[in-house]
C-alpha cells in the first residue's frame, strides 16, 4: 500500500498503479513505466510533474508531449536546518529525504481509457 498521499479524479475503475520503491514513486500505464527518485527532484521549492498520454500511447512527462492527463506528483520543498559554522557563521544543510517523507509527495491520477482493439470497436 502506497504511503504516498494519492488523489483520483475521473469516473471510472482503471486508474494508473502507483508502487513505492525506496525514496521513487513509480508508476505503471499505457504499457510503460515511469520512475520518479524525490530524493533527487526534490528542490528548494514544491516541484509539480504533469505525466500525459503521448500520441505514441505511452505516459510521457510535460504538457507539451501529451494532450490527456494520466497523473501529477507534488513533490514538496526541500528542509533545512541551519547548524554552526567556522568563525561564528552558520551554515545550511539540506535534511535528506527519506521513505517516510514519501507521506509528504502528492500523487493525482487521472482515469484511463482502455485501449480499443478492432475487436472492442466492431461489438
Amino acid at each position: 500500500m502506497a504511503t504516498c498521499n494519492i488523489k483520483y479524479l475521473g469516473n471510472g475503475d482503471l486508474y494508473p498503479v502507483v508502487q513505492e520503491v525506496g525514496t521513487k514513486i513509480v508508476l505503471l500505464a499505457l504499457d510503460s513505466v515511469l520512475e520518479f527518485d524525490c530524493a533527487i527532484l526534490q528542490k528548494d521549492v514544491p516541484i509539480h510533474i504533469d505525466i500525459m498520454e503521448g500520441s505514441n500511447g505511452k505516459m510521457v512527462v510535460g504538457l507539451d508531449y501529451g494532450d490527456k492527463y494520466i497523473a501529477n506528483i507534488d513533490i514538496p520543498a526541500a528542509k533545512f536546518e541551519f547548524r554552526p559554522g567556522k568563525d561564528d557563521t552558520v551554515e545550511k544543510f539540506q535534511v535528506p529525504f527519506t521513505n517516510a517523507d514519501l507521506a509528504s509527495v502528492k500523487v493525482t491520477l487521472w482515469k484511463i481509457n482502455p485501449v480499443q482493439t478492432t475487436e472492442t470497436m466492431s461489438e
